[in-house]
Order: structure tokens, then sequence, then C-alpha cells
């Protein structure tokens, strides 16, 4: 009786592993291959499109270009949302009546990282201090999350250009052109944003407080804060960083700003508006907010620089544990831990950002102890 055990005692006609010689002699029928079709070697692509021509007019390896959609980032202004200018209001007092765990208060905290009616002491002192327990926004984020995760679109960014001088037409009709400017887009600019509008009409309330404060400012109704007075800082103005990703959503292909930034409509009047007989309203699930922008500025290193400084001030324990050392660590490295792609989902609107300067990989630092809490949370229900 033979034996029926796999692999033993059954002469195949065939080898089951290939050997060094054969695998090599593959790759070469493959090479050859590809370079009598005149597309040149597949692992080679980009070095063959910068070095040499494609004179036979042969198809090409290279794929074309997919980016990911990336990140959008707006900036915390420092409106004053102190007692005084809160009581010359009576929609910011009227919102202050639902206390600290209000949307309200979240909101108004989103846009002054130093209001003392939300702090968990008497006064803020200065760039990391938290807010009371009870406000829904975390005051160590340099930024306004749900700008970012209700955004639909974003367009307007300028491109940079250049101004070009033509000489007057010689005997001949001939003439002569030269730059004639810079290509910086230094010029004022509008942001056309769309966002998508949710339950209890969140985005038109933070809207409303940004023009009230800002035409406040403008009248005199409303008082900056003494430094920003003293500096002609203009305090509810932001910051658009754009983040352009590469596929896998890790590192940063392309990016840019726009500066000094602040809306100049709410869309309440859209919102005011009825046609038809129906019962339920729903023209506004989204809104159409434009941004006054001045300044935009594309791929220039010190965007990144900026970046990570910022978001180190409003939380220092991203300050980086050794400021020359080749990876970043953050100062609080023992209580802090990178997101990895396995566990990014887990941790899911957590985080602090980072831009590793050198590889220019995004990263996303939590705390350790928010992590090992989510874990019970899964483990118990």
């Amino acid at each position: 009786m033979s034996n029926d055990t796999p692999g033993v005692g059954v002469d195949l006609p065939y080898e089951l592993t290939t050997s060094e010689m054969d695998l090599k002699e593959y790759q070469s029928r493959v090479l050859d291959a590809e370079l009598r079709s005149a597309r040149g070697s597949s692992q080679e692509t980009t070095s063959n499109l910068f070095t040499g021509f494609n004179h036979r007019m042969a198809p090409l390896y290279a794929p074309k270009n997919v980016d990911g959609t990336g990140y959008v980032f707006w900036t915390r202004p420092d409106m004053n949302f102190s007692e005084n200018n809160i009581n010359q209001s009576r929609r910011m007092m009227e919102m202050l009546r639902g206390k600290r765990n209000s949307q309200s208060a979240a909101l108004i905290g989103m846009l002054d990282p130093f209001c003392e009616l939300l702090s968990a002491s008497k006064g803020l002192t200065g760039f990391g201090d938290t807010f009371h327990h009870e406000v829904g926004f975390d005051n160590r984020c340099a930024f306004i999350p749900v700008l970012s995760n209700l955004l639909v679109s974003l367009t307007g960014f300028p491109d940079s250009t250049l101004d070009v001088y033509t000489s007057e037409e010689g005997m001949v009709r001939e003439q002569w052109s030269m730059v004639d400017s810079t290509y910086q887009p230094n010029a004022a600019f509008n942001l056309n944003a769309t966002f998508r509008n949710i339950d209890g009409d969140v985005l038109t309330t933070l809207f409303g407080l940004m023009l009230e404060y800002s035409s406040g400012v403008r009248t005199g109704l409303f008082l900056p804060r003494p430094i920003n007075m003293y500096t002609n800082t203009i305090d509810y103005q932001m910051r658009n960083y754009r983040f352009i990703l590469d596929p896998t959503r890790r590192y940063v292909r392309k990016y840019g700003i726009a500066n000094a930034c602040f809306p100049t409509n709410d869309s309440m009047g859209m919102i005011m508006n009825i046609s038809g007989n129906q019962p339920l309203v729903t023209d506004n699930d989204q809104l159409s907010i434009q941004f006054q922008a001045n300044v935009a500025s594309y791929n220039d290193p010190i965007i990144i620089q900026e970046f990570n400084d910022l978001v180190r001030i409003f939380n220092p324990d991203m300050q980086p544990y050794n400021p020359y050392g080749e990876e970043y660590l953050p100062r609080a490295y023992q209580s802090m831990m990178m997101l990895t792609p396995d566990i990014a989902g887990l941790m899911n609107f957590n985080g602090y950002p980072q831009i590793d300067p050198n590889t220019y990989e995004f990263q996303w630092w939590v705390y350790s102890e928010d992590y090992r809490r989510r874990e019970q949370e899964l483990m118990h229900g």
C-alpha cells in the first residue's frame, strides 16, 4: 500500500522550488521583452523620463499623479469674549445662559483661547491652560475642528503668476518681453467654502459669533485684549492650512496657506427663505461661506515649521524632547504615543498633529491614558 502522506514517497515530474538561476533567467526575459517593446525598463520609469527622450513615442509605464484629499485646518482667532464685551450683546448673553456644558460655550471657547468665563480656575494665564472639564472643547487644540470636519469644498486659492512687461512695437513690429512682478500671490482674495450643516445649526451660530465680534470691534462696541490693541493685531483673523497627502494619507506632498482669513457672511438670509409647502426645510443642509484672505504661499518649508510650532504653543506637551534630534519625539513622550495605521481608526477624533520636517510624514499623537481608556471601553462594551 502506498504512502498517502503529501510530499512523502511521491516523485513529482517537476520541482516545487525555483532556483536562483531560474529566477534570474526569468527576470532577464522580462527585461528583454520590456526593452524590445521600446517602453524601457519598468524599474526605471522616472529616471527614463528625466534622462532621455521617448523618440519611439511608446506608451509610458509612469502612472498618472493621484493625491489624497488631505487636510484643511483653520487656526483659532484671539477674540476677546470677556464679561464686559458679552454684556454689550444680547445674543452673546443669551448664549451663555446654557452654562459651561452647553454647545454655545464650546463655540465661544473655540474663538477665545483665554476666555475666563470657561476656565477651570479663576483665569487662564497662558497657552496650555485647560478649560473647565464641562466645556466640550480641548483648549490645547490650536485649530477649529468643526470647520475641518464639516467642510465639503474649498475653492479660491490663487495661482502663482507673473506679470509681464512687453515693449512697444518697433519699425518691423518687433517686440520684447520680460518679467515685471514677483510670482508670490500677495494680493487679497476670496475663499469660497461649503460646509455641511448639521442639526442645531452649529455653524450658523459660530459664524454669527465671528461676524458680530469683528463688526463690534470695528464700531467700538467690543474691545480687543490690551496686548492686541498695543501691537495693532487684528484679533479675529485666522490662517488656513492646506495639506495634500499621498494616497496612503501618511506623507505630505503639497501644502499651502491662506493668510489672515475671516468670514464675511453667515448664510442666514438663505436659511430664512421659504419655497413650496413642505413641512421640513432641507435647502439649508449646506452653507456657503465666503472668507476674505490676504496673501497665499505654497510649498515653503517654513509653513511646516510654523504649523508644528503652533501645535506646540497650544499644547506644550508637544514641544520636542530633543530639538536637535533626527526624529521628532514630544517632550511628554512617556505619557504620549504616536498613532500607527493599525490603531489610528480606534482614536479617530483624537490627537495632536505634527509633520516630520525630514520625511514629511503626517503624524498624530495622543495621550497614552486616552488610548488605554478607549481599549477598556472596547473590552467592557
